[in-house]
């Protein structure tokens, strides 16, 4: 598991934002948003992306609120993660607290040229760029 990037995921309930991270572990990289749809199998979509990026580890978003406790979208991230888990024994996820990536991911956008349709991407790759600076080797 040395060196294997890690797959970040900002789970909404339109649209998912992507982002990996280099395979030194030092850079997040937005990718392409899923948007949701009832036609879209979002953990067949998930698969591929880890498959592509020869990852099995994901850092997902998990939005506690001001008391650390869990909000109304929590339960819906855990029945995606378990539907996740269900048929990849070897899949490694790891939950943060992405409270204020939705807002930082504004104040960036502010302040750049990339458009509003990629947020959720950018709060993706900034909650995993605060994890890569942050983890211990």
């Amino acid at each position: 598991m040395d060196n294997e990037r890690i797959l970040s995921i900002d789970y909404g309930t339109k649209k998912i934002g992507l982002a990996i991270s280099d395979e030194d572990l030092a850079f997040a990289l937005k990718l392409p948003i899923l948007y949701v749809d009832t036609n879209t199998n979002l953990i067949e979509k998930i698969n591929e992306v880890l498959e592509k990026n020869g990852t099995n580890i994901i850092l997902i978003g998990y939005p506690l609120n001001s008391d650390f406790e869990k909000t109304k979208i929590c339960f819906e991230i855990d029945e995606f993660i378990e539907s996740l888990e269900k048929n990849n024994d070897s899949l490694k996820i790891v939950k943060i607290n992405e409270t204020l990536t939705s807002k930082q991911a504004k104040i960036n956008h502010h302040y750049s040229k990339f458009k509003s349709k990629h947020l959720d991407s950018e709060a993706a790759r900034i909650m995993l760029q605060e994890y890569l600076d942050h983890k211990i080797n």
